[in-house]
Parts: C-alpha cells; sequence; structure tokens
C-alpha cells in the first residue's frame, strides 16, 4: 500500500486506537503462527486485515484509514522497530504494543522466572552504579545525574512491569476458574475444557504465580546464575530483590540525598503492595490447584490399573483356543474386589415390583400421600438448594414483596452483618416476615447492597442455611456500611 498523504503521530496514534480489533488480529495470527514471542507481523497478513476493516466503511473513510494505517505512515511517524520489505515482515514499537495490550488485560503478559530475572539483573547493576567508590555524589555531575536517572528508570521499570504481571495474572485466574465453575462435567467437550483449563491454572502458579510472590518477598533470597570457569553454571542464592531496592536506597541515605530517598521509598511501597495482590490471586487459586492435583491422581491410577490389565491380558496372547482369558484370581483384580460380586447385586436390586392389579390402589395411594405430607414436615429431611429467584410474571406482586422486604430490613443493624452478611439478615427476617421463605434473602441482600459495600470473607469457605425444607449454600460475605473510612474498617475487623 502506497501512502498518498502522510498523516502525523497524534492522529496516527488515535487511528491505532479506534481499529484495536484490527491490531488484536495480527497478534491472534502472530501467536498461532509460532511467532507471538516475537510479536512479528508479516506485510501480507495485515494488508489483509487493514482491507478489511477498510470495506466495511464508506469509500472516504476507507481510503482514509488505509493511509493513516500503512506500513509507509507508521514507519514515518517511528511507530516501527523495522520494516523488511525483502522478508515480508514488520514489528511495531514496543510502547505501541503496550499500549494496545492494556485495552485488553487479557492480552497482557505475566512474567516468568527469566523476565523476573531480568528485572534482577537490572537491579543488580543500579547496585554496582551506586557502589561505585569513584562516583562523585555532587549535583551537577554528569555521571550522578546519569546514575540517579538510570536508578529512577530502573525502579519505575521494574514497577509498571510488576503492575503489568499482577493484572495479566488476575485477568488469566479469573477466566480460567469461571472456565471451570460453569462448565458441565457430564459434557465429554466441557470435561476436556475443564482438563485443559486445570492445567494452565497450575501452570501459572507454578511458573508465574509462585516465582512473583519470591520476588516480592522481603526477607527471602534469590538464585543469581553465575559462568564459572569453562562455561558450568552455578546457582548462588544471595539477598532478594526487594532486599537490593533497599540497599540501593540506603546508599542514597548515606550520602544525605533525602529528596531521593523520599522518592524512591515511594516506589519500593507502591512495588510492594504488589505482593498483598499476588497473594490474593495463589488463595483464589489453591482449591482449583488442590482439584487438579486430585484429578492429575485420579488419572495416574488409572492410567497404571489399565496398564497393568493389559499387561495381564497380553500374556494370554499365546495363540492357544483354551486359557485365553485373565481369571478372576489373577492379582490384577484385587483393587476391585471391595465391590464384591457386582453382577449377581445387581441381579438382585433388577426385580419388578409387583403393584396389585385392581384392589388396594385407594390405601396405597393414601399411605404415599401421608408419608409425603410427613416427609415434608420432618425437620431433619432432605433439603433443597435455594437458587436464585425466578422474575414473576406479575411485574405487581414483585413489586410488592420487595417493598415488603426493603421495609423488612430498614431497621436491621448493620453490626450484625460485619462479618457473614447471609446469616445476620436471616435472623432478622425470621422474626420481621410471618411468611418468609429462605428465596427471600437473595432478594434481601441485594437491597442490603444500597447501604454499603460488600466484601468476600473466604473465597474457599462455603456456609450453608437450612430452612423450611430449603437449603442456601454461600460464600460468606462482610458489610462495610457507606461512609465507614478502610482504616476504620480495619481496626473494627481486628
Amino acid at each position: 500500500m502506497s501512502m498518498v498523504n502522510p498523516v502525523n503521530t497524534e492522529q496516527t496514534l488515535i487511528a491505532i486506537l479506534g481499529n484495536k480489533q484490527t491490531f488484536f488480529r495480527l497478534m491472534d495470527l502472530a501467536s498461532e503462527s509460532g511467532t507471538g514471542h516475537a510479536m512479528e507481523f508479516t506485510i501480507s497478513a495485515y494488508d489483509r486485515v487493514l482491507a478489511d476493516e477498510a470495506d466495511q466503511l464508506s469509500a472516504v473513510e476507507g481510503r482514509r484509514l488505509i493511509e493513516t494505517l500503512s506500513l509507509e505512515n507508521l514507519q514515518r511517524n517511528g511507530l516501527l522497530n523495522y520494516l523488511d520489505q525483502k522478508l515480508g515482515r514488520f514489528r511495531l514499537k514496543g510502547f505501541v504494543l503496550s499500549m494496545l495490550r492494556h485495552l485488553d488485560r487479557k492480552r497482557l503478559r505475566e512474567l516468568s522466572l527469566a523476565d523476573l530475572n531480568q528485572l534482577v539483573i537490572q537491579l543488580d547493576e543500579c547496585y554496582n552504579l551506586v557502589s561505585d567508590y569513584r562516583l562523585a555524589w555532587i549535583p551537577g555531575d554528569p555521571a550522578y545525574s546519569e546514575m540517579v536517572q538510570a536508578v529512577y528508570d530502573t525502579f519505575q521499570h521494574v514497577a509498571s512491569s510488576l503492575g503489568d504481571n499482577i493484572t495479566a495474572l488476575r485477568g488469566k485466574a479469573d477466566t480460567l476458574s469461571s472456565v471451570v465453575d460453569s462448565a458441565d462435567t457430564a459434557n465429554f467437550a466441557q470435561a476436556e475444557q475443564v482438563r485443559r483449563a486445570l492445567d494452565s491454572i497450575l501452570q501459572i502458579h507454578e511458573r508465574h504465580v509462585t516465582p512473583t510472590l519470591q520476588f516480592l518477598n522481603e526477607h527471602g533470597g534469590w538464585a543469581r546464575s553465575k559462568i564459572l570457569v569453562g562455561g558450568e553454571l552455578a546457582e548462588q542464592t544471595r539477598e532478594g530483590p526487594m532486599g537490593r531496592v533497599r540497599d540501593i536506597i540506603q546508599r542514597f541515605d548515606q550520602h544525605g540525598k533525602d529528596e531521593h530517598v523520599s522518592a524512591l521509598q515511594r516506589i519500593h511501597f507502591h512495588i510492594l503492595s504488589y505482593a498483598q495482590e499476588a497473594h490474593e490471586i495463589a488463595t483464589s487459586m489453591e482449591i482449583y490447584i488442590r482439584f487438579a492435583r486430585q484429578e492429575r491422581q485420579r488419572y495416574d491410577c488409572a492410567e497404571k490399573m489399565f496398564n497393568r490389565l493389559l499387561a495381564a491380558a497380553q500374556e494370554k496372547h499365546t495363540g492357544s483356543q483354551r486359557d485365553f482369558r485373565v481369571p478372576r484370581t489373577h492379582a490384577v483384580w484385587s483393587a476391585g474386589r471391595v465391590l464384591g460380586n457386582l453382577k449377581v447385586f445387581v441381579r438382585a436390586q433388577s426385580a419388578n415390583l409387583n403393584w396389585p392389579n385392581e384392589e388396594g390402589l385407594s390405601e396405597f395411594s393414601e399411605a404415599l400421600r401421608v408419608h409425603a405430607v410427613s416427609e415434608a414436615l420432618r425437620p431433619d429431611g432432605r433439603f433443597t438448594e435455594v437458587v436464585t429467584p425466578a422474575r414473576d410474571t406479575n411485574g405487581r406482586e414483585r413489586r410488592l414483596r420487595i417493598r415488603r422486604l426493603a421495609k423488612a430490613i430498614k431497621d436491621f443493624d448493620l453490626s450484625n452483618a460485619q462479618d457473614d452478611v447471609f446469616l445476620g439478615l436471616h435472623r432478622h427476617l425470621i422474626d420481621r416476615l410471618d411468611d418468609y421463605r429462605l428465596d427471600m434473602l437473595i432478594d434481601s441482600v441485594e437491597l442490603l447492597k444500597a447501604k454499603g459495600r460488600m466484601e468476600v470473607v473466604s473465597y474457599t469457605r462455603v456456609d450453608k442455611i437450612d430452612y423450611g425444607g430449603k437449603r442456601l449454600r454461600y460464600r460468606p460475605w462482610r458489610l462495610v456500611p457507606i461512609g465507614l473510612s478502610a482504616k476504620q474498617n480495619i481496626s473494627r475487623n481486628a
């Protein structure tokens, strides 16, 4: 595509943001072709995707889009790392790719151990700079000014990289957990999807979350690779990255650079704040990790049993017409002997009921009716799960019910909802409503959200409330009333 009219950098960046789906398609194509790590695009694919976008616009707007996003215009405005016409490939500037990834957090790249090692190397280089005995800590000295700039750039780069890493991890964790929670394991395709999602969760936890927690550990060490004579590698566990950051700030403090100490400490505290978020992500993934490990153990056990049975069957493949079955006394069947004689058991349970032909039907129906009523009234009988109330076809009845619930919770003491909103509100409504049902609790909790902010107490604990033959399973939530500051909330919970 040849450029007709040049477009300035500002308008070009606006066009890139306005047509982000074009570049998202390119990024997906690069990932599918195996060049996702380099994020290198082919000119032919870009021309095809850009032409598809232009075809959806009018002739004037389509021509303007092609002029603005043409490779010649992108290169003229310094938005390309390189453009190789011979190989038919190009790459966008790093800041352009980062800007596009920020528009869709699922595209942010999580940091691996190798990426974190690069950050550690940069921090070590900064420490070497501030520890150089030849450096004169004199304002205005070129070497001193370059050192200060390098330290600030490194600190900000580490903070920015970790922030993107946390966002990417949270997005991946939320997406994969929703796949596991919403899937129907009875469906083979969805069960396979769940298995892949669990494998991804395990990989993310081991390859990304755990190294991030180690990186942000204030008191932990960090293994650094060192090349010895002869080309061998040796692992040396030394002070962790956060300890290195403290050492760099301490050098400024030793030379009385208080203004730099304050500024660098703010960045340091900002970096440390990501540790809590990383810990929350790890906690939210623990239940899926345990489930994935149990699934893996079950699969391994089933595979071992199958292999033993296969080996026992192959031993009988001698070509003989007799004795070609694995006998029931073989050791391979020992694990299933706890089931007993399954064939006899099934046959015993499959007998038909002897229903009465003519007489006794009325007495039998009455017995069933009485038994059903008595079972329903038993306090320790079975419970049915409470689900989200369906919308009533009669809107007036729903409005009246919501109005009654709003009136009933008007005098609800918010202190009863600090640790468990559902249980506190349940006890309150029992005293206020004569016809209270457990499914009313769900609507009441939604109404209570107007009085404060809901915060989850535990992602892993599931409590239950049994009432009137119904059972509600829920995760405990607390209510932070409107106007209550975070500091007051912390002190109250403490």
